[in-house]
């Protein structure tokens, strides 16, 4: 059975959503959305260094989730903050 949701901020347009397994999958969707967003920055720039440069996509990836987690929780920061 899904729990009702009492937190704010998830959803929709900012609305909140009804339930925690929505906002969990907006939470991991969100993530999956900025670690692409991220891998493609990180791939793009190592693209013009050249064929010799390149890192290991294991590290690619790691990296890339690195940069959604912090994003995310800069923005989590931020909505707690009111916005600022």
């Amino acid at each position: 059975m899904l729990e009702p949701n009492t937190e704010a901020g998830f959803g929709n347009a900012g609305q909140s959503c009804r339930y925690r397994s929505e906002r969990i999958l907006d939470e991991r969707t969100r993530r999956e959305l900025f670690s692409a967003m991220a891998m493609q920055g990180i791939l793009a720039s190592q693209s013009a260094v050249g064929e010799s440069a390149r890192p290991n996509p294991g590290d690619v990836a790691q990296w890339a989730r690195a940069y959604a987690d912090v994003l995310i929780a800069e923005l989590m920061r931020a909505q707690v903050a009111g916005g600022q």
